[in-house]
């Protein structure tokens, strides 16, 4: 047995089934609940399917009515093809794989530089994935994550060999990034970021007094300007998609933050209910940070390399601003986790993870690591529900049967206007494809009404607005919303720690408060989940 063990490569087999178990566990995730923009992204895909275009104008509300670019029709082209052909769950596998290739990866790049790096890879991207779980499953931001990897991973090779035509694969990365995700915005920013941070650099190249400063691969100004080059040639690849320079017309409404405190996946850290798996992932983020520069500049030990230390500080603070970015940092700062670990730790056959003692010992202890693994994997799949019509799955959350209710009638409410719910836009999008809705998850900073459309949506809540006078401006006959809002429980230690009184924290609805007490408001439809009013005609 022994003699097998030892011709056998147990650290493959190991890693296999480490990710087959990480595999299971994100795909698990994504069909444990339904993303409130899958419904829009599907309908939109369909669109362009019928059409065989892009869309231009914004057809699915009756408010605003300008212009929309769709920054991913690409990949809501293919995301209705794939769940119109082979379902829902094939959706669900495709985007775990694409997590699992990136955390693979990752693994790769760390191993290359540090090969006996095992523990720590395993540990931190358990610790990593599970404090970003909330954010993943059949999401499209997914597709931007792993153009950001490659781009990072494009540019350190670069940085390495020297060797300009790794670059020759940017301009067309750039021209399909632009057109599945909005994320290739941050990959422009971070290409410009790398190349002023090596100009930076190349000034101080003979300031040699400099100790702390790693300045050992340095980039000569031809191949600046190669880099340079290419960065300009990605920019105009974007150019030359279907909305061409109308591609960029959306920037200028995050001007405004309002939809950072609003939408539940864009709010800060500091946020409650806290994200705790993510507080204490950036907290040791923040302490490694600390401590590098005090290693390097109080103890003398190791250089500071700009460009991870830049990756560091920027994921950093975008993650603390919204919980929404905590998947990119995690990705863009996870080597720079490995170089301070292994700022004073010697490579050594020793630290190795699957190196244990040789005889009964080491046998028993690989074989229980294996054992475990494929029980986590097979409890994983056990407790999978393996949904294949998320629409109709997840009624707790969703207006299933007021949708239901609301087609069945639509000779007599199909022509009135309906006030919706904001995190129900995308699945009336799909469900009630004939309806036009007040709002949904697409077009939240789009001006509108002399503010943001979130804005105007959210006037309707405060206790300060005329409640008539607002409904009849849009003509809203309709209105559906939820039967009762989410409370926020909260744990006896964090009551103690946040001084928090015993109640929960609730959200008071002052529209259907309004309306409840109305007399020009009739109650027309009810259960768990949601309330439709009607007017009285």
């Amino acid at each position: 047995m022994l003699k097998l063990l030892k011709k056998f490569k147990y650290s493959y087999f190991f890693w296999i089934l480490f990710y087959i178990f990480i595999f299971t566990l994100l795909f698990r995730h994504s069909l444990s609940y339904l993303d409130p923009d899958l419904g829009w992204h599907l309908r939109v895909g369909q669109e362009i399917t019928i059409n065989e275009a892009v869309p231009h104008e914004n057809l699915y509300n009756y408010t605003y009515t300008g212009n929309w670019v769709d920054h991913e029709w690409l990949s809501n082209y293919l995301l209705y093809q794939a769940y119109s052909n082979y379902g829902y769950l094939f959706l669900a596998f495709l985007f775990s794989i694409i997590i699992v290739t990136i955390l693979i990866l990752l693994n790769i790049k760390v191993k290359k530089k540090y090969p006996n790096s095992d523990f720590f890879i395993i540990f931190f991207e358990f610790f990593g994935l599970i404090a970003a779980l909330p954010h993943l499953g059949v999401r499209i931001q997914e597709i931007g994550l792993l153009f950001i990897l490659i781009l990072l991973l494009i540019i350190d090779n670069f940085n390495r060999n020297k060797n300009w035509r790794v670059l020759l694969i940017l301009p067309f990365g750039f021209y399909f990034w632009s057109c599945l995700h909005a994320s290739f915005l941050i990959g422009l920013f971070l290409m410009g970021a790398w190349l002023v941070i090596k100009l930076f650099e190349n000034s101080l190249v003979h300031y040699r007094k400099i100790y702390w400063l790693d300045l050992v691969n340095n980039i000569c100004g031809k191949e600046l300007s190669i880099f340079l080059l290419f960065l300009f040639l990605s920019f105009i690849a974007t150019l030359f998609t279907p909305y061409r320079l109308e591609l960029y017309s959306f920037l200028s409404g995050y001007r405004d933050s309002f939809y950072q405190l609003h939408i539940v996946e864009w709010l800060p850290q500091y946020s409650i209910p806290l994200k705790y798996w993510q507080f204490i992932y950036l907290s040791v983020l923040a302490a490694i940070i600390i401590l590098n520069f005090v290693y390097v500049l109080v103890f003398r030990k190791g250089k500071i390399n700009l460009w991870t230390n830049f990756l560091a500080l920027f994921f950093l603070c975008l993650s603390i601003k919204s919980r929404r970015h905590f998947p990119l940092m995690f990705i863009c700062t996870f080597t720079f986790i490995f170089d301070f670990i292994y700022l004073e730790v010697k490579e050594s056959k020793k630290t190795n993870f699957f190196k244990f003692n040789q005889g009964i010992l080491g046998l028993v202890v690989k074989l229980s690591l294996l054992a475990a693994l494929v029980l986590s994997i097979s409890l994983q799949l056990l407790s999978t529900s393996f949904i294949n019509k998320p629409f109709s799955s997840f009624c707790g959350e969703f207006p299933c049967e007021a949708a239901d209710f609301l087609n069945q009638n639509d000779k007599v409410y199909g022509n009135l206007n309906l006030f919706n719910y904001y995190d129900w836009g995308g699945y009336l999008n799909w469900v009630s494809p004939e309806r036009k809705l007040f709002i949904d998850g697409r077009l939240p900073q789009v001006e509108y009404a002399g503010q943001t459309f979130l804005e105007e949506y959210y006037e309707f809540f405060k206790k300060t607005t005329n409640l008539s006078e607002k409904l009849a401006d849009y003509n809203i006959q309709l209105v559906l919303l939820p039967a009762k809002d989410k409370e926020t429980e909260f744990k006896k230690w964090e009551r103690l720690i946040f001084k928090i009184s015993e109640n929960p924290l609730k959200y008071q609805n002052y529209l259907r408060d309004s309306l409840n007490k109305s007399s020009d408001w009739s109650k027309i439809y009810e259960d768990k989940v949601s309330v439709i009013y009607l007017k009285n005609n």
